[in-house]
């Protein structure tokens, strides 16, 4: 059996290596890009990089 479809994902924290859950990054979903992570807490850690560099270009998509 290929494994790889069934493997669970990756958290997207900078600094986490724990599997990642259902909560999704909303700017990242605006903008097509997949990432999960595996706890609120890992989300809030992580997101001054998602405010930073990703909600501008979701911005530019919802203007359009």
């Amino acid at each position: 059996m290929a494994g790889d479809a069934s493997a669970p994902r990756k958290c997207a924290g900078n600094d986490c290596d724990n599997d990642a859950g259902q909560l999704q990054c909303p700017n990242c979903q605006k903008i097509g890009k997949e990432s999960y992570f595996c706890s609120q807490d890992c989300f809030k850690r992580n997101w001054v990089h998602s405010k930073i560099y990703l909600e501008p270009q979701a911005w530019k998509l919802i203007r359009r």
